[in-house]
């Protein structure tokens, strides 16, 4: 457990995420997903820090959002370190949705 008052600010988002990841766990179950889906995921993450940030709401609602980013962020590394390479194959379904254009 982080005591707040007692650990550096690094520490204390550390911890955030963590539980950030876990609450995320709790709702999703372990997510694993292709490359280009958690770059969706985290693309409507970075969307809605922008929002919060432009339409000047409280600390503590853009401290929530980045939050919910920087969670997304970890499970998709843990995503890319349980497969050993590229999260999942590109043919996955979840993918399709996604298309990049070159």
């Amino acid at each position: 457990m982080c005591n707040a008052q007692e650990s550096s600010p690094h520490a204390r988002m550390l911890y955030a995420i963590s539980e950030e990841c876990q609450r995320q766990d709790g709702k999703w179950g372990e997510q694993n997903h292709g490359d280009l889906y958690w770059l969706g995921i985290v693309t409507e993450e970075l969307g809605e820090l922008a929002q919060a940030i432009i339409q000047n709401r409280p600390y503590k609602d853009t401290q929530q959002e980045l939050l919910h980013l920087a969670a997304v962020c970890v499970s998709w590394g843990e995503c890319r370190l349980r497969h050993g390479g590229p999260a999942v194959a590109l043919t996955s379904p979840q993918v399709s949705q996604f298309h990049v254009s070159r």
